[in-house]
């Protein structure tokens, strides 16, 4: 399987390993994201960053695969970015969707000679809650197998 650089999580610089609760306490409420997207992080990347890199990635991997399915697996922040192209390029409001992990979500493109257009027919899907004997992942990552009650 290839690996595309470009689909790596934003880098966090000197925010990377902070205690998450505490660090979103100390940022100013109502953002979907650590900061604000054009900010740079002290030694890190902005968002903006993160969307430009997927953003060139996508577009490049759509025009090289037209026509056939492409399946990447990426983190959180990358697929938001992702998402952002997908509405048009409206990045704040590909931040505003949850991404759990191991959850899916599916983009798909459509081109003519004359238009270009993305469907996202799911985002953030979690097929194991369909099925409550499949194990499933929690938001923290961590594999938890699903039980009857008697």
């Amino acid at each position: 399987m290839a690996q595309e650089a470009a689909f790596a999580e934003q880098h966090l610089g000197q925010w990377q390993g902070m205690n998450r609760a505490a660090f979103l306490a100390s940022r100013p409420p109502g953002s979907h994201w650590f900061a604000d997207i054009s900010e740079p992080v002290p030694g890190g990347e902005s968002f903006m960053d993160l969307y430009n890199r997927t953003k060139d990635a996508v577009e490049r991997l759509t025009v090289a695969h037209a026509g056939h399915d492409v399946i990447a697996v990426g983190h959180g922040g990358t697929i938001k970015a992702a998402v952002g192209l997908a509405l048009g390029g409206l990045v704040e409001k590909g931040l505003s969707f949850d991404i759990d992990n191991c959850s899916v979500t599916r983009l798909d493109h459509f081109a003519s000679p004359d238009r270009s257009i993305w469907r996202l027919p799911m985002v953030n899907q979690q097929p194991w809650i369909a099925d409550p004997a499949t194990p499933r992942c929690t938001s923290r990552g961590t594999r938890v197998a699903s039980s009857k009650l008697a």
